[in-house]
């Protein structure tokens, strides 16, 4: 499914949000200036790109700098004495549920190798991470389902290790690091997220696998954060109070 975006709209949080990680990756290329000067460089030339206007981009240039900055202080701290940085790398791992063939897929921000030989996955958010609770709850698995990936040498490049860390980064006005782990009954290790995170995944493909079930567009309204075009086509405006004109919002 792809919709078409409005003419004169202003800039949503998808496209912002790839251009910045874009802006991070270039930063990290072999050859290119590591200072804070040549990041607010790539952020203005990527947020330009995906159509931010000059005067907006002008109006935070000083609040992108403060980010810039912290980023920095960040970017020095971390171990990446193991190996070559890793940044938007590919990786999948091959499963047969109910029968039939099933591809998990996933691409990690930033890979990590400490000196130990261990794996930090990092991924850089634009607006706020989902925390330990998220985890815990089944709500979000992107990370627990990223480590499983590495822990099993799906990924490009990478050769299977033990995952050490998985390190939310949240590059924006606040912002704001921290690892998964050790809070509100979600285990500290990597590897156990992974194996429950596996669990799950593959009870839920296969109920889906089912003929009889249901492919809801908001099944957890709560964590919409804008709509994803499917509110349109289950005509959502029509019975539930949490969308306007058949479109999502901020539910």
């Amino acid at each position: 499914l792809s919709s078409i975006d409005a003419l004169n709209d202003e800039l949503g949080p998808a496209p912002r949000g790839t251009a910045i990680h874009r802006a991070l990756e270039l930063f990290e290329e072999d050859g290119n200036p590591k200072t804070a000067e040549h990041l607010m460089g790539l952020l203005r030339q990527e947020l330009l790109r995906v159509g931010e206007p000059g005067d907006a981009w002008a109006a935070r240039e000083a609040v992108w700098r403060r980010t810039v900055d912290w980023f920095m202080v960040w970017r020095s701290q971390r171990d990446t004495s193991g190996g070559k940085l890793k940044q938007e790398v590919k990786g999948s791992i091959e499963y047969s549920v109910a029968g039939q063939p099933f591809t998990l897929s996933a691409t990690a921000d930033r890979i990590e190798q400490t000196a130990r030989g261990d794996l930090v996955i990092v991924d850089f958010k634009t607006g706020s991470p989902p925390r330990d609770k998220e985890v815990a709850t089944g709500l979000s698995q992107q990370m627990p389902l990223q480590a499983l990936i590495a822990q099993k040498g799906g990924y490009d490049g990478v050769p299977a290790a033990r995952v050490d860390q998985l390190h939310y980064v949240a590059f924006k006005a606040k912002p704001d690091a921290f690892s998964l782990g050790g809070k509100h009954n979600l285990p500290t290790e990597p590897a156990d997220m992974a194996t429950m995170a596996e669990d799950g995944l593959l009870r839920l493909i296969e109920a889906y696998r089912e003929p009889s079930s249901k492919f809801l567009s908001a099944p957890r309204v709560k964590f919409v954060k804008y709509d994803n075009g499917y509110n349109l086509l289950a005509r959502r405006a029509e019975w539930a109070g949490d969308t306007e004109d058949g479109e999502g919002g901020d539910a």
